[in-house]
């Protein structure tokens, strides 16, 4: 074998490759060009290797070696591209008059065939693993090996960040061209090719003018809503750090179907490129079960800007955006979607990056970004290549490395189609990228045949293009799924009632005990006649109401006063007299409620609200009353809205007495048993507490508010009462076991327990409560009030083998549950969407809401194609393979971290088992990066409040993704009326984080100190800690290159981008630097406040030469705008400072372009910086740089005028002596102590100057005035040299109100001759050294802020 392969290590090399040659011409790398240099400096070697691209030619006929090797040298040379390589921070393109464009040769001719091919494949697969060195170059390789006499292979192998597709077809003709010309001993005469450079100028302008702007604002529009995620089935697990290794698989298709596919796009007018693109969305649409799908599109630049001859990587990236859906026929999919594409065509101009950065997108190590699927069209790749006397072949070679998880290629042409499928060997295996393309053309097939079908009938087995290959399982299950019909069951419910079903346990458990409450208690019988007795005061006073208030004080009438509603045919309301009267003001509004029961105590108190009561602590002497009609609803529950006022919902009779038969049937509730009241009346859970209870003959045990929130005491109850069926809340249920715990005292009584309204977690607590009242029993409960409880799960046996986030078990009588996408069709078993309630248990509504009624509770369509009304819960669930059902948590309220599903009840299960932790709360926040962090709540159970350890033990138990970026440890949780946990009370992570370093762990070393501080600049974050995750603090790969640049050049010493990936914590980056004792490096550019989207500004310092003066700026401009500091060159006391304005200006311009290459700039100047400014503006001017903003602090240009020792020089002095002198009397009595002072200290000065005296005072002999007096001396000279000249820009003067030394033109300090777009005058308080320090700071960063937002 012939081993051709190079592996170049990415690192700084002594030879020059270019040997001999100059850089000729640079220009600022295009954005897709800098994207690529990110994505391979991020992703390391197997990244760049994934941009290799490479084409071979099989020829056939006589070939000259020597003229194809001067044919590759003269394509060089036309081509900038190809004599290209980049600057380090990859922000420039350096093009070399000449490049080594050699031909790798080799004679295979004495080999047999197979052996030829071996080694050809060998050398292809060797271009294929070639790491080009992206700093020093090349970036291309040829090859050529020789068959026999009359057949060659030749291999064009470049890097993707020099050319693209269709720059492979224009070096393929080029060479084609050449070549003939040559061997036919003529001068090749081609089309004059443009420059890269000229290109890149012209896309540099492109990105500062308004279409630019429209096009970005054309896909930003179409992300504003919701970014989604491609999420295709792949057969191994998604690794931490995205893997680059690939394999590509060519499947030939048939001449006729891409002529029908053809045929079928041209009827509707579309061209074959988009009909083959829809297409393949709706492939996607089935193999991910998504109707919210993304492709990556790339999009020829040539094209687009006419530079049809251009070499280079030109490639727009569009991210095209589509709604598939089965309910579609092809036909009626594609005319919407040819116009879309074409739109997109229309505003191809963007950046894949900048959208991504405005998109506010995380990256995510393990994951492409938006689109992680591409479809590409590269037919017609070698239209224009002609050899005279040659025949030829072409050949696309395959990557030994990919970018993106799939890249479908679609190459060859109309009569010769290749399908090239290049997948991620770590997430695909051969096999299932087989059963894709087998449903891919089936999909075809069926599209051409059958265009007016609906798309649904793929997944219908008895078609004949059925998409029978597994991996398309997500869509084709979902078929199969079974309804169930329960319409004779519910309407046997319809006859029954719940009074019905209590009258039916009064009469025969008429001597049983039915309530007790403290030392009263009333049997079954004698309650059913109390009831009686109110429900004919009902309906003799209000006998036309439908529903009744009721209060929800506690006892035993509370009990009778629900009996005589339902009696009289009517629902409850329950009113509770604690909450504040203008809630229950709009319950009684909302509800048009008249009527309310309540005891005498508490009569004025609701008649206040415009009710009129009806005693229930009164027996009344009435005759039985006539019913006029029964309400089909029990009661009426208000719970929350999201609009700030509550919301009834209306409950059915039907519902309710489903839920009494499935519980009675399904509990030991029945005669004998005693069930503890434990939940309000106004929360659901109270219905099934008294009603499971009394129309099974059990007793119900009543206890009060005090005791109901009192655990140690409840246990007492417990206990004494001999209770053993109990509801409760999670949150109940978890501060009865601790208190159990701590006290020793288990409630053996107990049978079961129930628990409903939050997710159940088995903490060491509970399983520690079951453990000690051996058979009982945990049920958990689901149902939202809309529809009560509609599932369970039975809990029994060891509780140590209880998982510990229980699921929600299996629907109760007479109910079904679906699981739906956010379109409302069901999704396969096993895929999470949101629960959807269908059969006996739904609510009538929501009273008198009939929009929000129509919202909540639609029309769900079957497989079958039947309808069912459901309720749609909002909570996210899967149904399991046993059948049971999942919890995933609220759908509003899902967590994606980096692409990641977060299920937070799995993180709060871990934490719950930490010793120490009493109880967890974890909740999803934004960061000011609009990014989702996890913070974790925590109570402690002894006290102590160690996140080091929370930290390090959960980090022992969960993935780096699922741990949460921020710890807030808490006294107690805020809860709301249910007991429930309310997180909308919980406090602010950031202040808290911010006020106690407790929640952190601090730098600890030097190194530690250095990345701290350069992230809370870079970031805009404050209080970093040494756990703290680049990427979940909001780093991308922009401020990446901004990170490495600064730790460069404070180490002396770059690491690769990637690094950031394999050590994103501060801690594990700073061991990895501590391992490299390098000296650090100085910079004139210091970051003051380096955060903020807006326009950065850059202020030069003035004669102290640092820029601490310019901090009170950073604290008061706006939030978003950025402040950067430059301070003089020499100020480490290393380098040597300039002694030219020109070269100081250089200098200062080099350290901006490192951290912001492309601009635009805000540029300002204090004092002796407002000179240095003003070159600095004209040399950017120059670099075709855009000034948004030039600023002067008060520096006065007349004093350039007094530069020289000529007789002008001299007359201009002497000119301005008598004005000075009326200015000083003035001053003198307008501000005579600050006058004296200055003019003391003016004179003092200048006769120390005259008589050759230096003082140098003890302070003034340390180092660094050391410094300053030689950089004074250095930058003494540049100012009395420099001239300066008009210059075409307009100047904002800031100008301190306060001086005490004379100005001749006030007005504007001079500048109005120099600025020919005007001079804009901006007063700020003041004199020229107070102006930016406090207390000046605040108004001088308001006015300059204000001058900064009116530019921009």
């Amino acid at each position: 074998m012939i081993d051709s392969t190079k592996n170049i290590i990415y690192k700084q090399v002594d030879f020059d490759p270019f040997a001999g040659g100059e850089i000729i011409r640079t220009a600022p790398s295009t954005e897709p060009q800098i994207e690529i240099w990110t994505s391979c400096m991020l992703g390391g070697d197997d990244a760049s290797r994934a941009y290799n691209e490479s084409v071979s030619l099989r020829l056939k006929g006589n070939i000259r070696i020597d003229l194809l090797a001067d044919t590759i040298k003269r394509v060089a040379e036309r081509h900038e591209a190809l004599r290209s390589a980049f600057s380090r921070d990859g922000s420039t393109i350096l093009i070399f008059d000449q490049v080594k464009a050699e031909v790798s040769f080799a004679d295979l001719s004495e080999l047999n065939a197979d052996h030829q091919e071996e080694e050809i494949s060998a050398y292809v697969n060797g271009d294929a693993m070639f790491l080009f060195d992206l700093l020093n170059g090349p970036l291309f390789k040829t090859g050529l090996q020789k068959l026999s006499d009359q057949e060659y292979h030749f291999t064009f192998t470049g890097h993707h960040i020099i050319c693209d597709g269709w720059s492979l077809g224009i070096i393929l003709q080029d060479i084609s061209k050449i070549y003939t010309a040559l061997a036919n001993g003529t001068r090749p005469v081609l089309e004059e090719a443009t420059a890269l450079t000229d290109f890149a100028f012209e896309q540099l302008e492109f990105s500062k003018g308004a279409e630019r702007k429209i096009n970005e604002q054309f896909w930003l529009k179409e992300y504003e809503q919701s970014i989604p995620v491609l999420d295709i089935p792949t057969d191994h697990e998604r690794p931490q750090l995205r893997t680059f290794k690939s394999n590509r698989l060519d499947f030939k298709i048939s001449q006729e179907l891409i002529h029908a596919l053809k045929k079928t796009g041209k009827a509707e007018g579309s061209s074959l490129v988009i009909t083959f693109l829809a297409a393949f969305e709706v492939f996607l649409h089935f193999l991910s079960g998504q109707k919210d799908i993304v492709v990556g599109l790339p999009a020829s630049g040539q094209a687009v800007t006419g530079h049809y001859n251009l070499v280079g990587h030109c490639v727009n990236f569009l991210p095209l955006r589509s709604y598939p859906n089965k309910n579609y026929s092809f036909r009626e999919y594609l005319k919407i979607r040819k116009p879309a594409v074409l739109d997109a065509f229309d505003h191809q101009q963007i950046t894949w990056g900048n959208l991504l950065k405005n998109l506010k997108i995380a990256r995510d190590p393990s994951r492409i970004p938006l689109a992680p699927v591409v479809f590409n069209v590269d037919m017609g790749l070698d239209d224009g290549v002609n050899f005279e006397q040659l025949d030829y072949k072409l050949i696309s070679n395959p990557r030994a490395f990919e970018s993106f998880e799939l890249f479908i290629n679609a190459s060859g042409s109309e009569d010769s189609f290749v399908l090239e499928w290049s997948y991620n060997t770590q997430l695909f295996e051969e096999q299932t990228i087989r059963q894709m393309m087998a449903g891919f053309e089936n999909i075809i097939r069926f599209i051409t045949t059958q265009p007016d079908h609906k798309l649904k009938e793929l997944i219908q087995s008895d078609n004949a293009c059925f998409l029978a290959e597994p991996v398309f399982k997500r869509s084709t299950t979902v078929s199969h799924i079974k309804t169930t019909d329960f319409s004779e069951e519910i309407a046997a419910l319809k006859g029954i009632t719940i009074q019905s079903l209590f009258e039916k346990a009064a009469t025969i458990f008429k001597d049983q005990t039915a309530i007790t409450f403290q030392d009263e208690s009333i049997s079954y019988s004698n309650l059913d006649i109390r009831a009686d007795n109110l429900s004919r005061a009902i309906l003799n006073r209000a006998p036309d109401q439908q529903i009744i208030g009721i209060s929800t004080t506690r006892g035993i009438n509370m009990i009778v006063a629900i009996l005589a509603i339902l009696k009289a045919g009517k629902a409850y309301l329950p009113l509770d007299p604690t909450y504040p009267e203008i809630r229950l003001s709009q319950i009684i509004n909302d509800s048009n409620l008249q009527f309310c029961i309540a005891g005498a105590v508490e009569n004025k108190f609701f008649q206040q609200l415009d009710l009129q009561t009806i005693d229930f602590d009164i027996t009344y002497s009435l005759p039985v009353q006539t019913m006029s009609n029964q309400n089909p609803n029990g009661y009426v529950l208000y719970t929350s809205g999201s609009t700030g006022k509550p919301k009834g919902v209306y409950m059915t009779q039907l519902a309710l007495v489903n839920l009494i038969q499935w519980q009675t049937a399904n509990s030991t509730a029945g005669s004998g048993s005693i069930t503890l009241q434990f939940a309000p009346l106004t929360f659901d859970v109270s219905f099934q507490e008294i009603f499971c209870t009394l129309c099974s003959g059990g007793q119900l045990i009543l206890i009060d508010d005090v005791l109901r929130l009192n655990p140690d005491s409840l246990l007492d109850k417990i206990e004494v009462k001999q209770i053993n069926r109990i509801y409760l809340p999670f949150v109940a249920l978890q501060f009865l076991a601790e208190t159990a715990a701590s006290i020793g005292k288990f409630p053996r009584a107990l049978k079961e327990v129930m628990t409903a309204g939050e997710q159940l977690k088995i903490t060491p607590q509970i399983e520690q409560f079951f453990r000690a009242v051996p058979g009982c029993v945990l049920y958990n409960q689901y149902g939202p009030t809309e529809c009560h409880v509609v599932t369970q799960l039975k809990l029994t046996g060891n509780p140590s083998r209880w998982p510990a986030l229980p699921n929600i078990g299996i629907p109760v009588y007479n109910t079904v549950i679906y699981i739906t996408d956010e379109n409302l069709e069901i999704v396969s078993p096993g895929d999470t969407g949101e629960l959807c309630i269908a059969g006996a248990s739904l609510a009538t509504g929501y009273l008198n809401k009939p929009e929000l009624t129509d919202e909540k509770f639609v029309m769900l369509t079957l497989p079958d194609g039947k309808q069912v009304r459901t309720y749609r819960s909002g909570d996210l669930a899967r149904i399991l393979p046993d059948g049971n059902i999942e919890f995933l948590g609220r759908n509003d309220d899902q967590v994606k971290i980096r692409g990641y599903r977060i299920e937070i009840g799995e993180v709060e299960a871990v934490l719950n088992r930490i010793p120490g932790i009493a109880q967890v709360v974890v909740t999803a926040k934004e960061d000011h990066n609009g990014q989702k962090r996890l913070v974790a709540y925590l109570a402690s159970s002894n006290g102590s409040q160690d996140t080091g350890y929370v930290r390090s033990e959960i980090q022992n138990r969960l993935p780096a993704f699922m741990i949460p970026s921020v710890f807030v440890w808490v006294m107690e949780f805020p809860r709301t009326s249910s007991g429930k946990i309310d997180k909308k009370l919980l406090p602010a992570p950031d202040h808290l984080h911010s006020g106690d370093l407790s929640k952190y762990t601090a730098p600890q070393t030097a190194t530690e100190n250095v990345i701290v501080k350069l992230w809370e600049e870079l970031l805009n974050v404050k209080e970093i800690g040494t756990d703290d995750n680049f990427f979940e603090l909001g780093g991308h790969s922009l401020i990446a290159i901004q990170f490495m640049i600064q730790i460069e050049k404070a180490n002396g010493h770059g690491l690769p981008l990637a690094t950031l990936f394999e050590y994103p914590t501060v801690r594990t980056l700073a061991k990895l630097l501590d391992g490299q004792n390098r000296p650090t490096t100085y910079t004139s550019l210091v970051p003051i406040k380096p955060g903020g989207s807006k326009t950065p500004i850059y202020i030069v310092h003035g004669g102290g030469y640092n820029v601490l003066n310019f901090s009170g700026i950073g604290l008061h401009v706006d939030q978003e705008q950025p402040v950067f500091g430059i301070q003089a060159q020499g100020l480490d006391g290393v380098e040597e400072p300039m002694d030219n304005m020109e070269d100081i200006a250089r200098y200062y311009i080099e350290s901006i372009l490192a951290q912001n290459p492309h601009g635009p700039y805000a540029l300002a100047g204090y004092s002796f910086g407002g000179y240095v400014v003003i070159e600095m503006a004209r040399q950017l001017k120059e670099l075709g740089h855009e000034i948004k903003m030039l600023g002067i602090f008060d520096t006065n240009a007349k004093n350039l005028d007094f530069h020289g020792n000529d007789f002008n020089v001299f007359k201009e002095r002497v000119k301005k002596q008598l004005p000075k002198l009326w200015w000083i009397i003035s001053s003198l009595f307008k501000n005579p102590k600050a006058t004296i002072n200055y003019q003391k200290h003016i004179i003092t000065t200048r006769l120390k100057e005259v008589l050759g005296i230096k003082t140098i005072t003890e302070e003034e002999s340390g180092g660094i005035y050391e410094i300053m007096r030689r950089i004074d001396k250095k930058y003494d000279i540049a100012y009395q040299a420099y001239k300066l000249a008009p210059f075409d820009e307009k100047i904002h003067l800031f100008r301190a109100t306060d001086n005490v030394y004379f100005v001749e033109d006030f007005k504007y300090l001079g500048w109005q001759k120099y600025a020919k777009k005007g001079v804009e005058v901006h007063d700020v308080p003041g004199d020229h050294k107070t102006m930016l320090l406090a207390p000046y700071d605040k108004e001088f960063a308001r006015t300059l802020q204000s001058v900064l937002d009116s530019v921009s």
